[in-house]
């Protein structure tokens, strides 16, 4: 008979997850979310940038795609690895959970949401989105369950996820797993798992002696090892310096443009050029622009909105008017062409320049505006002799 009882990700979320390759798809029933505008959930766009996302939207149903990179694994390949990788795996799995600080998004754990790299980092197929996707609220404790779960059916792999979860104070066990799943704190659960590793290591160092060709070969390898690992070490140093305060920064942004506090989205993205940017922050930032210095585009923008146009806007917003007038020239657009010269010019008259230096820049920008002002009055004439 055909077990039709729904996976633990379908109860929590009411969604179907599905693979294919690397690409992952959730569909939503659109009916059964609070969800009032896609634009609540873009916010995942931005969290964990090492997986490509997009959402689209019918008159039923809300669908998350997500693009893993090929050497991510899916949560059921790491019970096949060494044992010290998958205790590795818990130990990560503990500190991406603890150290989760977004409180908007709403983490699930359970084997269907996660996928693992190479390091045994777990990475989040799905998030819940504060009133827009379910898990609609935090719940600690139901994070907690689910965690410890995972990581006794890592440790032990006699029970499934599930059954660790629902039946934890019945079912026998033996003392470590015991101990994980009678945790009450996360300083209690990872000195459990750190014990672990630690006696692993230890283990390993306690091998007996080898002949000495074999000891050189090991020696060859541990050189080799090594030289990847540098690698490896220099990517992980820039995530912790680079990507994870980047990520911090638009989930920040993100949570304060739907809040229409737009001084705090320009704060929050101040460090990073539009090129880096997605296409949803940085319609954000555009948008908190214009709303600041109260412009009125001739165009409405939005998340559609051509990138280029977007990034004018933005160096618009930073006084980055060169940057503005060339992209502006580049598409041959007179009203933001002066709009950007004109800018420019009091941006100027108000610099620490030489006088010589500031009336050079002064009479190329005035020259300028003048010159497209004439390519404006001919084009009216155009308009109207036609």
């Amino acid at each position: 008979m055909v077990d039709t009882q729904p996976t633990y990700f379908r109860q929590i979320t009411g969604a179907d997850i599905s693979r294919e390759d690397g690409t992952y798809r959730v569909v939503y029933q659109k009916a059964r979310l609070r969800m009032q505008d896609e634009r609540e959930i873009h916010i995942l766009h931005d969290i964990d940038s090492t997986m490509k996302k997009s959402i689209a939207s019918t008159e039923d149903e809300v669908e998350l795609t997500v693009e893993a990179p090929d050497h991510y694994l899916p949560y059921a390949a790491v019970k096949h690895k060494s044992e010290y990788s998958r205790w590795m795996f818990a130990d990560q799995l503990i500190k991406v959970v603890e150290q989760h600080r977004f409180s908007r998004l709403n983490q699930l754990i359970c084997p269907e949401n996660i996928l693992v790299d190479a390091g045994m980092t777990p990475h989040f197929i799905h998030y819940g989105v504060k009133e827009s996707l379910p898990p609609y609220e935090t719940d600690s404790a139901r994070v907690f369950e689910e965690l410890k779960a995972a990581v006794a059916e890592m440790i032990d792999l006699s029970e499934s996820f599930v059954y660790y979860l629902k039946f934890r104070d019945t079912m026998s066990v033996d003392e470590e797993v015991r101990a994980v799943l009678l945790s009450e704190d996360f300083d209690t659960l990872k000195q459990i798992v750190r014990n672990h590793l630690d006696e692993l290591e230890k283990r390993e160092a306690e091998l007996v002696k080898e002949p000495e060709p074999k000891w050189r070969k090991r020696r060859n390898r541990l050189r080799a090892s090594i030289a990847l690992t540098v690698p490896l070490v220099a990517v992980i140093v820039y995530a912790f310096f680079f990507v994870q305060p980047k990520q911090a920064a638009l989930l920040d942004s993100h949570e304060a443009f739907l809040q229409q506090d737009y001084e705090s989205v320009i704060e929050a993205l101040a460090d990073y050029p539009p090129e880096d940017l997605s296409q949803t922050s940085s319609y954000q930032l555009a948008r908190s622009y214009i709303q600041q210095e109260s412009w009125q585009p001739d165009r409405t923008i939005d998340l559609e909105t051509d990138e280029d146009y977007l990034r004018y806007w933005i160096h618009m917003g930073r006084s980055e008017y060169q940057e503005a007038v060339t992209l502006a020239k580049s598409w041959e657009d007179t009203d933001l062409i002066l709009l950007s010269l004109t800018q420019h010019l009091d941006e100027v008259k108000g610099a620490n320049l030489s006088p010589e230096e500031k009336e050079k820049q002064l009479e190329r920008i005035q020259a300028e505006i003048e010159e497209y002002e004439r390519v404006k009055e001919e084009q009216q004439q155009d308009q109207q002799g036609a």
